[in-house]
Formats: structure tokens, sequence, C-alpha cells
């Protein structure tokens, strides 16, 4: 049974400082708390302060783990530690999926600079290799390295930061997989398309539904990879996020995280397939929408702006306009379409208006 609005009641802790892309969610809040600590002995005096809180979710990486146990002193069904310390070990998640019979990306623990050095030039002599910490997200400390560049790079691999993962750069297009479960069941929402800047890793932009560069066939066997993915690793509650890559030797999952997208992926996830996910979550049933967009796309001209002191005039009355956020020095621009074509173009016009 669909619960009315008024028996739901939302806390949101947060730092004194929120980036834009949560500043709506702030404002749909009942209270928010401004909180640094996320200890132990914090977080039960916020359920004690806050008695009415009956779940939690988070939406950023790094926050996941202490997600995991604020649910368990709520006594709520979620996803345990364990389970989320294995997600965010790349290395480990990725060789619990190889050795169960999942495709993954050739991989390696380097210990030192001189280990990573040798690695490369054992492993991947002649060709291009991904090195990026054990632990982290949004595409920090990722690098593209080769025998040409690896002396550059080196230097600016912090000491404490070792091990990191050496690990087959893999040619082919990027997706990701979104979805959730609901009563322990897997329900994939959409997959989205994915645009990279040539000389990082940083996302320019994505559309989603993905367009026809991904047939139906393999996007049911993404669909399959991935919810087996969960199952080995023991995911069962809460949203899923999925990297993955269409190559010439089939679908290869990449990283796979239990939360939201972000830049916009959750928005564009839930919208396309008109699906409450937030309310969804909470009371564990699907929601569904009154209406759902057709097709959303992000765009960001390029890499390394400054944050404008001030929005284009009208913005919101600009074609298909969903939402801004500034990002990771990126100006991220949301819009809809009727077609994939059309939110993506409507996505780049409006990007094209910021000072950058």
């Amino acid at each position: 049974m669909k619960p009315k609005k008024q028996d739901i009641k939302s806390c949101l802790p947060t730092q004194k400082k929120i980036s834009g892309c949560l500043a709506t969610e702030r404002k749909k809040a009942d209270e928010v708390v401004v909180t640094n600590h996320y200890d132990d002995e914090a977080m039960r005096d916020l359920l004690a302060r806050y008695p009415y809180i009956k779940r939690s979710y988070a939406f950023r990486e790094k926050l996941q783990f202490v997600n995991s146990k604020l649910n368990i002193l709520l006594d709520s069904s979620w996803t345990r530690p364990a389970t989320i310390m294995l997600i965010q070990n790349k290395y480990l998640c990725r060789e619990l999926l190889r050795k169960c019979g999942i495709s993954q990306p050739e991989a390696f623990l380097c210990y030192s600079a001189s280990d990573v050095e040798e690695k490369l030039r054992i492993h991947f002599s002649g060709h291009e290799a991904i090195l990026k910490p054990v632990t982290d997200a949004g595409s920090r400390g990722v690098y593209s390295v080769c025998s040409d560049n690896i002396d550059n790079i080196i230097p600016r691999l912090p000491q404490k930061g070792y091990p990191f993962i050496l690990e087959e750069k893999v040619e082919g297009k990027e997706y990701s997989l979104e979805a959730l479960f609901v009563g322990k069941k897997f329900r994939m929402l959409n997959i989205t398309e994915k645009f990279l800047f040539a000389e990082t890793f940083f996302e320019q932009g994505h559309v989603n539904p993905a367009g026809v560069s991904l047939d139906e066939q393999k996007k049911r066997q993404a669909r399959a990879l991935v919810e087996s993915a969960c199952k080995v690793i023991g995911i069962e509650y809460g949203m899923i996020h999925a990297e993955f890559w269409d190559t010439d030797a089939g679908i290869i999952l990449g990283e796979i995280h239990n939360r939201v997208g972000g830049d916009f992926i959750s928005v564009m996830a839930a919208e396309t397939a008109g699906i409450n996910v937030w309310q969804s979550q909470l009371t564990d049933t699907l929601c569904y929408k009154a209406q759902k967009k057709e097709h959303m796309a992000v765009w960001s001209e390029r890499k390394g702006v400054s944050r404008p002191s001030a929005l284009p005039p009208d913005l919101d009355q600009k074609p298909g306009f969903v939402g801004h956020a500034y990002l990771g020095e990126r100006n991220l621009l949301c819009a809809e379409g009727a077609s994939y074509e059309e939110a993506l173009n409507n996505a780049k016009s409006i990007s094209k208006l910021f000072n950058i």
C-alpha cells in the first residue's frame, strides 16, 4: 500500500556547505542537521534526538559504510558493513567476481613504485593500462599509463596511497546500469550511455536511456551480468550503479556500487523509468510516478572551468532544461527531450551558455 505523503518525514544530516546537486533535496527535508561526525557515538546521539528516523540512505560512496552501520542501529534491513567494505575494495571485489565467472578486466596489485613499473613491463608491455587507488570514487587518482609516461606519473602518486591497482585498459563503449532492490528482488531501471573527456577519465556527458549503440540482446546480457554480480557480492537492498563496457569480446563488468550514480544519473534513471526510487527504498515497495520523461541527458562543455558568478538569464526557460550543478570543476547541465538526439542536443546547447 502506498503511504500517504504526510506519513513520511525526512532528516538530512549534512556539513555546513552543500553541493548544488543536493540543494534541492535539502529543501525537501523536514529537518537539516549540521554535523561532521559519523562515529558510533554520534550516530546513536542522532537517533536519540530524532526518534522518527527509521531508515537511512546515503548518496556518497564514502558514506556507504557509515550508512550501513546506521541502519544496523535502526534494526533496518540493509547491506551489511562487511559487504560495503568488499565493494569499496576494488581489487578484492574484482577477484571475487572473476573467480565466480563474471568477466572483469585483468588486474594486479602494486605495493610500490618499482612494483608498478615491473608489472607494467611484464603484463602490459607496449600497451596502455589503468593505474588507480584500491579505494576511491569519482575517477580521483586514476591514470592511463604506459612505458612512455610512467616516469611522469609515478611522482604524482601519494606514498601513503599504496597499494594501487594496475589493470587492463578495456577498449569499448562505456555504460552504466541503474537498478534497485525491492523486497530483495533485483529490478533494472535503465541503462545510461556515457561520454568521456578524451584526456581524462571524467565523464563529459550521459544520456538515459542509452541509444541504439547498445542493442536489446546486449542490454539483457548486461542486466544478467549485474544481477549475478549482486548475488555473488551479497547485495539485496538499495540502489545499484554498475559500470560496464561493450567490447568485441562481449560485456565486461566494471565497478559496481550500492548507491545511486552521480552527475544527475539518479535523477535521470528515476524520471525515465517513471519510478519514485526514494519512496520505493523507504517503503520497500515499487512506487510509480504519475508521469515519466522519455529521454534525459547531461553535458559539460569541458573540464577545468571556474564556478560561474551568475547563471545565464532565464536558464529555466531554455528548451528541455531540468537542472544545473557544479561538480568536480565541471558545469553539468541536465535536459530532457522527446528523443535521444533531442535530449542530448538540448543539454549541449544549454551548456554552451556558460562562460567557460
